[in-house]
Protein backbone atom coordinates (compact mmCIF):
# COMPACT_ATOMS: atom_id res chain seq x y z
CA UNK A 1 0.00 0.00 0.00
CA UNK A 2 1.33 3.42 -0.93
CA UNK A 3 0.52 6.21 1.49
CA UNK A 4 0.28 9.66 0.04
CA UNK A 5 1.41 12.58 2.12
CA UNK A 6 -1.44 14.92 2.83
CA UNK A 7 -0.73 18.50 1.88
CA UNK A 8 -1.51 21.16 4.43
CA UNK A 9 -2.33 24.63 3.16
CA UNK A 10 -0.99 27.73 4.83
CA UNK A 11 -4.53 28.47 5.96
CA UNK A 12 -4.60 25.21 7.94
CA UNK A 13 -0.98 25.21 9.08
CA UNK A 14 -0.74 23.36 12.36
CA UNK A 15 0.09 25.55 15.33
CA UNK A 16 -1.71 26.56 18.50
CA UNK A 17 -4.63 28.88 17.86
CA UNK A 18 -6.81 31.06 20.01
CA UNK A 19 -10.33 32.30 19.61
CA UNK A 20 -10.68 36.04 19.13
CA UNK A 21 -12.75 37.81 21.74
CA UNK A 22 -16.07 39.42 20.90
CA UNK A 23 -14.49 42.84 21.31
CA UNK A 24 -11.63 41.94 18.95
CA UNK A 25 -14.04 40.64 16.33
CA UNK A 26 -16.16 43.78 16.50
CA UNK A 27 -13.09 46.00 16.14
CA UNK A 28 -11.81 43.91 13.25
CA UNK A 29 -15.08 43.97 11.31
CA UNK A 30 -15.80 47.63 12.03
CA UNK A 31 -12.37 48.74 10.82
CA UNK A 32 -12.21 46.46 7.80
CA UNK A 33 -15.57 47.58 6.44
CA UNK A 34 -14.09 50.98 5.57
CA UNK A 35 -10.45 49.97 5.10
CA UNK A 36 -8.39 50.31 1.95
CA UNK A 37 -8.11 47.42 -0.47
CA UNK A 38 -5.74 44.56 0.20
CA UNK A 39 -4.29 43.23 -3.07
CA UNK A 40 -7.40 44.34 -4.93
CA UNK A 41 -9.83 43.05 -2.28
CA UNK A 42 -11.88 45.93 -0.85
CA UNK A 43 -12.63 46.13 2.84
CA UNK A 44 -16.33 45.54 2.23
CA UNK A 45 -15.53 42.18 0.62
CA UNK A 46 -13.04 41.16 3.31
CA UNK A 47 -15.65 41.78 6.00
CA UNK A 48 -17.98 39.26 4.33
CA UNK A 49 -15.16 36.74 4.03
CA UNK A 50 -14.41 37.07 7.73
CA UNK A 51 -18.10 36.86 8.63
CA UNK A 52 -18.51 33.59 6.73
CA UNK A 53 -15.58 32.18 8.68
CA UNK A 54 -16.61 33.40 12.13
CA UNK A 55 -20.42 33.13 11.80
CA UNK A 56 -20.73 29.95 9.71
CA UNK A 57 -17.40 28.23 10.35
CA UNK A 58 -16.29 28.16 6.74
CA UNK A 59 -12.63 27.48 5.97
CA UNK A 60 -10.62 29.74 3.69
CA UNK A 61 -10.67 27.33 0.75
CA UNK A 62 -14.41 26.75 1.13
CA UNK A 63 -15.02 30.50 0.86
CA UNK A 64 -12.53 30.74 -2.00
CA UNK A 65 -14.43 28.18 -4.08
CA UNK A 66 -17.95 29.52 -3.48
CA UNK A 67 -20.03 30.53 -6.49
CA UNK A 68 -22.88 33.00 -6.45
CA UNK A 69 -25.25 30.10 -7.14
CA UNK A 70 -24.21 28.45 -3.86
CA UNK A 71 -26.24 31.01 -1.94
CA UNK A 72 -29.98 30.79 -1.42
CA UNK A 73 -30.93 34.15 0.00
CA UNK A 74 -34.62 33.30 0.28
CA UNK A 75 -33.76 30.51 2.70
CA UNK A 76 -30.70 32.24 4.12
CA UNK A 77 -28.32 29.35 3.49
CA UNK A 78 -25.02 28.61 1.77
CA UNK A 79 -24.12 25.27 0.20
CA UNK A 80 -20.64 23.74 0.30
CA UNK A 81 -19.89 21.28 -2.50
CA UNK A 82 -18.33 17.99 -1.47
CA UNK A 83 -15.23 18.52 -3.60
CA UNK A 84 -14.54 21.82 -1.85
CA UNK A 85 -15.14 20.63 1.70
CA UNK A 86 -12.27 19.39 3.83
CA UNK A 87 -14.16 16.23 4.78
CA UNK A 88 -15.36 15.79 1.17
CA UNK A 89 -18.97 15.92 2.26
CA UNK A 90 -21.50 18.40 0.93
CA UNK A 91 -23.06 20.67 3.50
CA UNK A 92 -25.80 23.27 3.77
CA UNK A 93 -25.24 25.89 6.43
CA UNK A 94 -27.48 28.63 7.80
CA UNK A 95 -26.47 32.28 7.68
CA UNK A 96 -27.26 35.11 10.04
CA UNK A 97 -30.00 37.24 8.39
CA UNK A 98 -27.93 40.43 8.48
CA UNK A 99 -24.94 38.69 6.91
CA UNK A 100 -27.13 37.06 4.28
CA UNK A 101 -28.50 40.48 3.33
CA UNK A 102 -25.02 42.01 3.07
CA UNK A 103 -23.78 39.16 0.87
CA UNK A 104 -26.86 39.47 -1.33
CA UNK A 105 -26.20 43.17 -1.85
CA UNK A 106 -22.54 42.50 -2.61
CA UNK A 107 -23.27 39.76 -5.18
CA UNK A 108 -26.36 41.21 -6.86
CA UNK A 109 -24.51 42.30 -10.03
CA UNK A 110 -22.51 39.09 -10.42
CA UNK A 111 -23.45 36.17 -12.66
CA UNK A 112 -24.63 32.96 -10.99
CA UNK A 113 -21.59 30.94 -12.10
CA UNK A 114 -19.11 33.63 -11.01
CA UNK A 115 -16.90 33.22 -7.99
CA UNK A 116 -18.48 34.92 -5.02
CA UNK A 117 -15.31 36.20 -3.37
CA UNK A 118 -11.66 36.76 -4.08
CA UNK A 119 -9.75 34.98 -1.33
CA UNK A 120 -5.94 35.02 -1.60
CA UNK A 121 -4.02 31.76 -1.26
CA UNK A 122 -2.43 33.10 1.90
CA UNK A 123 -5.59 34.41 3.51
CA UNK A 124 -3.88 34.53 6.88
CA UNK A 125 -1.65 37.38 5.67
CA UNK A 126 -4.72 39.39 4.69
CA UNK A 127 -6.25 38.86 8.11
CA UNK A 128 -2.93 39.58 9.82
CA UNK A 129 -2.75 42.97 8.10
CA UNK A 130 -6.27 43.90 9.20
CA UNK A 131 -5.63 42.69 12.75
CA UNK A 132 -2.51 44.83 12.96
CA UNK A 133 -4.54 47.93 12.10
CA UNK A 134 -6.73 47.47 15.18
CA UNK A 135 -4.06 46.25 17.58
CA UNK A 136 -4.97 42.55 17.64
CA UNK A 137 -1.81 40.46 18.20
CA UNK A 138 -1.33 37.80 15.55
CA UNK A 139 0.57 35.72 18.11
CA UNK A 140 -0.04 36.14 21.83
CA UNK A 141 2.33 35.66 24.76
CA UNK A 142 1.37 31.98 25.04
CA UNK A 143 2.37 31.35 21.42
CA UNK A 144 -1.20 30.96 20.14
CA UNK A 145 -2.08 32.42 16.76
CA UNK A 146 -5.05 34.47 15.62
CA UNK A 147 -4.76 33.27 12.01
CA UNK A 148 -7.54 32.72 9.51
CA UNK A 149 -8.43 29.29 10.87
CA UNK A 150 -8.69 30.89 14.32
CA UNK A 151 -11.88 32.56 13.04
CA UNK A 152 -13.38 29.09 12.86
CA UNK A 153 -12.19 28.47 16.41
CA UNK A 154 -13.91 31.71 17.36
CA UNK A 155 -17.11 30.36 15.79
CA UNK A 156 -16.87 27.20 17.90
CA UNK A 157 -16.20 29.22 21.05
CA UNK A 158 -19.21 31.45 20.44
CA UNK A 159 -21.37 28.35 19.96
CA UNK A 160 -20.20 27.05 23.32
CA UNK A 161 -20.75 30.39 25.03
CA UNK A 162 -24.27 30.59 23.60
CA UNK A 163 -25.16 27.29 25.24
CA UNK A 164 -25.22 25.31 22.00
CA UNK A 165 -25.35 21.55 22.54
CA UNK A 166 -22.11 19.81 21.49
CA UNK A 167 -23.98 17.60 19.02
CA UNK A 168 -25.49 20.62 17.28
CA UNK A 169 -22.08 22.31 17.29
CA UNK A 170 -20.59 19.18 15.74
CA UNK A 171 -23.07 19.40 12.87
CA UNK A 172 -22.41 23.12 12.30
CA UNK A 173 -18.65 22.64 12.48
CA UNK A 174 -18.93 19.50 10.32
CA UNK A 175 -16.66 17.48 12.55
CA UNK A 176 -16.57 13.77 11.78
CA UNK A 177 -16.05 12.99 15.45
CA UNK A 178 -17.82 14.75 18.31
CA UNK A 179 -14.59 14.48 20.30
CA UNK A 180 -13.09 17.11 17.98
CA UNK A 181 -15.91 19.44 18.97
CA UNK A 182 -15.58 18.59 22.64
CA UNK A 183 -11.85 19.27 22.37
CA UNK A 184 -12.52 22.85 21.30
CA UNK A 185 -15.21 23.18 23.96
CA UNK A 186 -12.80 21.92 26.62
CA UNK A 187 -10.02 24.25 25.47
CA UNK A 188 -12.38 27.20 25.58
CA UNK A 189 -13.64 26.17 29.01
CA UNK A 190 -10.10 25.94 30.36
CA UNK A 191 -9.35 29.45 29.10
CA UNK A 192 -12.50 30.73 30.82
CA UNK A 193 -11.57 28.95 34.03
CA UNK A 194 -8.05 30.42 33.94
CA UNK A 195 -9.45 33.91 33.37
CA UNK A 196 -11.76 33.44 36.36
CA UNK A 197 -8.85 32.37 38.55
CA UNK A 198 -6.67 35.27 37.35
CA UNK A 199 -9.43 37.69 38.31
CA UNK A 200 -9.38 36.63 41.97
CA UNK A 201 -7.94 39.22 44.39
CA UNK A 202 -4.29 39.00 45.41
CA UNK A 203 -4.25 37.75 49.02
CA UNK A 204 -0.50 38.04 49.55
CA UNK A 205 0.82 40.53 52.08
CA UNK A 206 2.64 43.58 50.70
CA UNK A 207 6.37 43.11 50.46
CA UNK A 208 8.82 45.41 52.18
CA UNK A 209 9.80 46.75 48.78
CA UNK A 210 6.20 47.71 47.97
CA UNK A 211 5.82 49.44 51.32
CA UNK A 212 9.04 51.36 50.75
CA UNK A 213 7.92 52.32 47.23
CA UNK A 214 4.78 53.94 48.62
CA UNK A 215 6.71 55.86 51.27
CA UNK A 216 5.04 54.13 54.21
CA UNK A 217 8.06 52.33 55.63
CA UNK A 218 9.00 53.72 59.07
CA UNK A 219 6.39 56.46 58.61
CA UNK A 220 8.60 58.19 56.02
CA UNK A 221 7.82 61.55 54.48
CA UNK A 222 6.30 62.09 51.04
CA UNK A 223 7.02 65.42 49.41
CA UNK A 224 7.79 66.89 52.83
CA UNK A 225 4.32 66.04 54.20
CA UNK A 226 3.65 63.52 56.89
CA UNK A 227 2.29 60.26 55.41
CA UNK A 228 -0.08 60.16 58.36
CA UNK A 229 -2.15 62.81 56.64
CA UNK A 230 -3.59 60.07 54.42
CA UNK A 231 -5.84 58.94 57.22
CA UNK A 232 -5.50 61.86 59.61
CA UNK A 233 -7.26 65.18 59.53
CA UNK A 234 -6.71 68.37 61.48
CA UNK A 235 -8.75 68.13 64.60
CA UNK A 236 -9.51 71.80 65.01
CA UNK A 237 -9.46 71.22 68.76
CA UNK A 238 -7.46 72.98 71.43
CA UNK A 239 -6.16 69.70 72.75
CA UNK A 240 -2.81 69.53 70.95
CA UNK A 241 -1.14 66.90 73.12
CA UNK A 242 -3.59 64.02 73.18
CA UNK A 243 -4.63 62.96 69.73
CA UNK A 244 -8.07 61.41 69.79
CA UNK A 245 -8.54 57.98 68.26
CA UNK A 246 -11.90 57.47 66.64
CA UNK A 247 -11.09 54.70 64.20
CA UNK A 248 -9.05 51.59 63.48
CA UNK A 249 -5.96 51.66 61.32
CA UNK A 250 -6.84 48.26 59.92
CA UNK A 251 -9.93 49.80 58.34
CA UNK A 252 -7.87 52.37 56.48
CA UNK A 253 -8.73 51.96 52.83
CA UNK A 254 -9.35 55.52 51.60
CA UNK A 255 -7.38 58.72 51.25
CA UNK A 256 -8.51 61.91 52.94
CA UNK A 257 -5.61 63.89 51.52
CA UNK A 258 -5.31 65.06 47.94
CA UNK A 259 -1.55 64.78 48.20
CA UNK A 260 -1.40 60.99 47.90
CA UNK A 261 -2.42 58.48 45.27
CA UNK A 262 -4.47 55.36 45.85
CA UNK A 263 -1.18 53.52 46.41
CA UNK A 264 -1.07 55.04 49.88
CA UNK A 265 -3.76 52.59 50.93
CA UNK A 266 -0.79 50.46 51.94
CA UNK A 267 -0.75 52.57 55.12
CA UNK A 268 -3.31 50.16 56.46
CA UNK A 269 -0.49 47.70 57.17
CA UNK A 270 1.48 50.04 59.46
CA UNK A 271 1.51 48.65 63.05
CA UNK A 272 -0.63 50.59 65.48
CA UNK A 273 2.32 50.87 67.87
CA UNK A 274 4.30 52.62 65.17
CA UNK A 275 1.41 55.02 64.64
CA UNK A 276 1.27 55.74 68.37
CA UNK A 277 4.96 56.55 68.40
CA UNK A 278 4.66 58.89 65.41
CA UNK A 279 1.66 60.64 66.89
CA UNK A 280 3.44 61.15 70.19
CA UNK A 281 6.61 62.50 68.60
CA UNK A 282 5.45 64.77 65.82
CA UNK A 283 1.86 64.55 64.77
CA UNK A 284 0.38 67.04 67.22
CA UNK A 285 -2.69 68.89 66.07
CA UNK A 286 -4.14 65.81 64.40
CA UNK A 287 -6.68 63.25 65.42
CA UNK A 288 -7.10 59.79 63.97
CA UNK A 289 -10.44 59.71 62.16
CA UNK A 290 -12.56 56.78 61.16
CA UNK A 291 -11.59 55.89 57.61
CA UNK A 292 -14.38 55.66 55.14
CA UNK A 293 -14.36 52.35 53.29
Amino acid sequence: MILKKLSVSKDDEMHPRRALTTDELRRLLSHTANADSYKGIPGRERVLIYRLAVEAGLRANEIRTLRVSDFDFEKGIVSIKAENAKNRKAAVLPLKPATSFMIREFLKFKLLHAKAFKVPEKAYLMLKADEKCVGIPYEDEQGSFADFHALRHSFATMLKNSGCHPKTAQMLLRHSDVNLTLGIYTHSLREAEQSAIDALPDLSLPTKEKIRATGTDNMSVNNGKDVLSVCLAKSGTNNQNKPERTGSLENCVHNVSDDFSSESKILGNVPVAQLDSALASGAKGYRFESCRG
